[in-house]
């Protein structure tokens, strides 16, 4: 081998003095075959040495360029370090802003959560979906982890959580990647959707920021480092061996190492703009010129194999980023069409529904549809939609229309028997193909039909229950306004009550209608018979009932018997109430008295002596002579007379009955002596015995005695008294009096004949029945009260 530049001229000079053989040619020696053989070794021998040489040359150049280029391309490597710093550094509290979220206070890395029917559970501290695990893992990890590896192994977690987690900081920036981890990247910036718990995805995006504001500010993209060389190469450039070794091994250290720095800034760079190819372009053209002040570049075969490397690289990444840009405007595009077409549906069936019953609606339903297809067409032309994707729309937009004329005039039918005879004969007008179902699918009219029919049958039923609530509610009403009528002459007011004929004859029948204006009629006429009586005399109340006599052989004959028997029946109670208790009754009958008794105060002698006037005025008004007239109701007379009657002890007895003389002059005045001659009235002393008994209270509480005269009156009166009574049982002085409530109720009850005498002493009952029992009768201011099976009557004086 011949050396083209000797690495050690003194060793090889003296090797040629010695002995130049290598240099003679073959050919020139002939001194036989000795001669060239040795010629031969020779030669060999310094090929040998020579390669020996270059080769040592070689190991040193290299092992010098080495250095060198290490050196020289360790910048780039601090700028790798000083990314991947930055990375983990990030990933650190991204980890932890998300896992405050997923899992905290749930077991961390152990966390197990709910089960998604197609995701499966989310597993471990960042709550990743179970379904995710393998790929993420074969993206993060070159391998795909089991669940159960998974979840065991909190280094894996993170692994895998910052590759995914990290990329989509690089696409979304720190709040829209929070977005992507909870909703997924196409989740991101549509803040309003939540999940089954409520949670949307704004606010969890804000609460992965607020958390990562806790633990102090990370950049929202891994940072662009640039750390150019500070040592040049110095190639040699020279032609020697060693020089060539020296620039190889430099140049391949350097090279390598800048192309891993430069690699990084293009990735970064990338990952932050690649889905803008315009920004990316920009985002790279930066990184070309900032590795371009690189003084290394300045040789042209290492500014050569940057710029190869840069325009590969630059090439791929921008080919990837339009391609995506590209793919996104379609995706965009897409939806944009597919939002249009929802919203054109929306519109339609609107429409549809609102021309209900308009026999224009099919003729405007088919132009609506024409524009929607024209549309939809447009679509197709301009790429966004496929023409099969573009047919299934047109399909269910003529759906929708259909079915939105169908609602429409089902909804506008005015009741639901209407509805279910329209919805019944849906499938009829499809078969006949009619309407404008009949391009649909049997199926899909039949269901229509069939929830159409539903919703009328349960319109119906509703409609049912309804009525009859309210039939019931009107029954009620009818007897209510019957009873108004006949007690105050004015029925219900309609307005109010609701109560008209057209809701009667509606709800119950026209024979019920007719029925209650019949009714109504009597019993205004019965009214107009009795108004009134109350007020007015026992001659009055003749007089009246004679006119109202009917005749016999005359039209309405028969209703005139019935109001003049409802008006005998009123005068009988009328009377009866007033032979009973006349105060209770002028009560009863005037406003007047009720209002004082109403006010009157047994702690204010002048409102009850004002009160006892106005019922003693008002008797005396109706005629009531003065014989039958009591300044108290029996109830009050009663009660006072309970203070006595109460007591067993004849002793306790006279000081009560003392005491009541006392209190009654001081209350009622110079209405005592009336009021005192009820008290003992209704204790059982007949009217004459009462009055003499009143007198001698009186005179008792003046501070008198009974003169001579009084004794033998009082002896003759008692044993009269005692002769008139012996026959008819009084209750005891020990047992309480009856109240007319109660006298009533044993009237019309007389089984409660033995409780009665327990409660008001024996004979009480017999007492009170005596006067009711059938075929008796007994005369009565005014007239003669008559008991028989049908009840009590009147019959007045002539």
């Amino acid at each position: 081998m011949v050396n083209r530049q000797s690495r050690n001229p003194g060793q090889l000079r003296r090797f040629e003095e010695t002995a130049r053989i290598g240099d003679a040619p073959s050919f020139a020696v002939e001194t036989g075959q000795a001669w060239r053989a040795l010629s031969d070794v020779a030669g060999s021998l310094s090929g040998r040495l020579g390669k020996m040489a270059d080769d040592a040359a070689a190991r040193e150049g290299e092992a010098a360029g080495l250095g060198v280029g290490a050196s020289s391309g360790a910048a780039y490597l601090k700028m790798q370090a000083a990314q991947a710093q930055a990375a983990g550094k990030a990933g650190g509290s991204w980890r932890d802003a998300i896992a405050s979220i997923e899992s905290a206070g749930s077991g961390g890395y152990a966390a197990v959560g709910p089960t998604h029917s197609k995701m499966g559970r989310a597993l471990g501290r960042y709550q990743i979906m179970e379904a995710n695990i393998g790929p993420w893992s074969q993206e993060a990890l070159g391998r795909a982890v089991t669940p159960q590896e998974f979840l065991a192994d909190p280094k894996i977690q993170d692994a895998v959580f910052d590759h995914k987690f990290g990329g989509y900081v690089q696409r979304f920036g720190l709040e829209g990647a929070a977005q992507a981890w909870f909703a997924g990247p196409g989740g991101v910036g549509k803040t309003s959707r939540n999940d089954v718990l409520g949670t949307d995805v704004g606010s969890y995006g804000q609460r992965f920021v607020a958390a990562l504001g806790k633990g102090g500010a990370v950049p929202s993209a891994l940072p662009a480092i640039n750390v150019l060389p500070t040592q040049p190469l110095a190639l040699r450039r020279d032609g020697t061996i060693y020089g060539e070794a020296y620039d190889r091994a430099a140049a391949s250290a350097y090279a390598w190492r800048m192309q891993s720095g430069l690699e990084t800034q293009m990735q970064a760079a990338y990952e932050a703009n690649q889905d803008d190819p315009q920004a990316l372009a920009g985002a790279l053209s930066q990184v070309h010129d900032a590795f371009a002040q690189d003084q290394n570049l300045a040789d042209p075969h290492l500014q050569e194999a940057f710029g190869k490397r840069f325009a590969e690289r630059s090439q791929a990444y921008m080919l990837d980023a339009q391609s995506k840009a590209a793919a996104k405007m379609r995706a965009e595009e897409t939806a944009a069409t597919f939002e249009g077409i929802a919203a054109q549906r929306l519109g339609i069936q609107r429409q549809a529904v609102a021309l209900g019953a308009n026999p224009q609606g099919d003729e405007i339903m088919q132009r609506e549809l024409a524009k929607a297809g024209a549309a939809i067409d447009g679509a197709v032309a301009a790429g966004s939609l496929t023409p099969a994707q573009a047919a299934k729309e047109k399909a269910d937009l003529a759906e929708t229309a259909a079915r939105g004329r169908v609602q429409g005039v089902y909804e506008a039918l005015d009741t639901p028997e209407k509805k279910e005879e329209f919805a019944t004969g849906l499938l009829t007008e499809w078969s006949e193909g009619k309407g404008p179902l009949a391009k649909l699918p049997f199926e899909t009219v039949k269901s229509l039909s069939t929830t159409l029919w539903n919703d009328a049958r349960a319109q119906i039923n509703r409609k049912t229950a309804e009525q009859k609530i309210e039939a019931a509610r009107i029954a009620d009403l009818v007897k209510d306004d019957l009873a108004s009528v006949a007690a105050s002459g004015k029925g219900l007011d309609p307005k109010e009550s609701g109560l008209s004929a057209e809701t009667v004859g509606t709800l119950l029948g026209p024979e019920k209608l007719e029925a209650w204006q019949v009714a109504r009629a009597a019993a205004e006429r019965q009214w107009q018979a009795t108004t009134g009586m109350e007020t007015q005399t026992a001659g009055e109340i003749t007089s009246r009932l004679d006119l109202l006599a009917p005749k016999p052989g005359t039209a309405g004959y028969a209703e005139d018997q019935k109001v003049f028997e409802a008006a005998q029946k009123k005068a009988a109670g009328v009377m009866k109430a007033r032979a009973d208790d006349p105060a209770a009754a002028v009560e009863a009958s005037f406003p007047e008295v009720a209002a004082l008794a109403d006010t009157a105060d047994p702690q204010d002698p002048d409102s009850l002596q004002s009160l006892v006037s106005a019922r003693l005025q008002a008797q005396t008004a109706l005629g009531i002579d003065e014989l039958g007239r009591s300044p108290l109701t029996k109830q009050e007379a009663r009660a006072l007379a309970r203070a006595v009657t109460a007591q067993p002890d004849p002793a306790k007895k006279a000081q009560a009955m003392s005491s009541l003389v006392d209190q009654v002059h001081a209350a009622y005045g110079p209405h005592a002596d009336g009021v005192m001659t009820q008290i003992l009235q209704v204790q059982g002393i007949d009217r004459e015995m009462a009055q003499f008994g009143t007198g001698l209270f009186s005179r008792l509480n003046r501070g008198d005695g009974p003169v001579a005269g009084e004794r033998r009156q009082g002896g003759v009166l008692s044993e009269t008294d005692a002769a008139a009574q012996s026959a008819t049982p009084t209750a005891s002085d020990a047992a309480p009096m009856p109240n007319y409530r109660q006298e009533q109720m044993l009237l019309s009850n007389p089984d409660l004949a033995p409780a009665f005498d327990q409660k008001f002493g024996t004979g009480a009952a017999a007492r009170i029945l005596g006067q009711r029992q059938p075929g008796t009768s007994r005369k009565v201011e005014g007239g003669t009260a008559t008991v028989d099976e049908t009840g009590e009557s009147w019959v007045p004086d002539r």
